[in-house]
This record gives C-alpha cells, structure tokens and sequence, in this order.
C-alpha cells in the first residue's frame, strides 16, 4: 500500500486516484504514516526526540511550531521523560511507541500498523493498545492476535488465499 513493494497486479487508490509513480508514492507517504513491525527499522536518529522530529523537519517544518509538535507528541504518548534518550538503549516497548510517536509527529490522515503488538510484555502491550484506541484518526491495523483487533477495530478483515475478506469476530 505505500509502495514499498510494487503490487504485480490490481492497482492502489488514494482518495479516488490511482497511485502509480514514486512522486504518488511521495504524497501518499506524507499523508498515511507508517509504523513498522520491527521499531529497529524505523528509528535510525542519535535521541528520541530527533527521532519524533525528522518527519516534520522534512515536511517543512522548523522552529517553534516543530518543537511544540513534537514536545506535544511526547507529553500526549506520556514519553516526555524519554525526550533526550538515545534511541538505540531504549527498551522494545519504548521502541515501539515511540515509533508510533515519529509517525503521529507528522500529523498524517491516517495510520497503517504492521503487528504493533509484536515482542511486547503485557504491560507495553496494554499502552500501545491504550494510544491505538485514542488514535483520533484513520487505521488500519496489521496483526494475528484477533482478541486484539477485537478491541481496537470496527470491522477486521482477513488475507487468506490472496483474497480479502471482511472477517465477523
């Protein structure tokens, strides 16, 4: 869907227009964000808040409408406390959320979420479910755990066969 694969056949829509060129693929990626099953393979900046930060530095922002969305991101994740960490001596659980927060620092339309869950204890567990269900925007979430897509979707669909298929929980 973002074009980080081709898709061999069928075509990817975005509000009605059909997204085919890597300037498409560009726009979509400004709107949907992203958050990756492995945070290792999205948090690549010195500290956290660098790392909150490089999305919207790269949207254009600067100064200090940068630094109130990103310290908003932070106090609204409760990570406020992590802002000067170094990414790489955080856990798995601070990982993940706060690659959930590098993707909310965009501010984008909507989210996708490949296995948000993944590698987490109980307790990292329930705080990335808690900030999926304040999400106040678009998702789609990405996961094999349906006790969990239970409580956070409104309508789950399943992959098998390459088909999709609204699945009834």
């Amino acid at each position: 869907m973002m074009g980080f694969i081709r898709p061999q056949r069928g075509e990817i829509l975005f509000k009605g227009r059909r997204i085919e060129s890597e300037d498409d693929f560009y726009e979509l990626r400004t709107k949907i964000g992203y958050v990756f099953q492995d945070p290792d393979d999205q948090l690549f900046c010195p500290t956290v808040f660098e790392d909150l930060a490089f999305g919207p530095l790269n949207l254009g922002l600067r100064g200090r409408e940068l630094e109130d969305r990103v310290n908003g991101v932070l106090k609204t994740l409760g990570i406020s406390h992590l802002k000067d960490k170094l990414t790489y001596k955080l856990s798995g659980g601070e990982k993940r959320i706060v690659s959930i927060g590098a993707v909310l620092a965009m501010d984008p339309e909507g989210l996708i979420l490949d296995e948000p869950l993944n590698g987490l204890d109980e307790e990292f567990s329930r705080r990335v479910e808690a900030i999926i269900r304040d999400v106040d925007r678009p998702l789609i979430v990405i996961a094999h755990d349906f006790s969990f897509l239970r409580r956070v979707c409104g309508k789950v669909f399943k992959l098998e066969g390459g088909r999709l298929e609204e699945f009834h929980l």
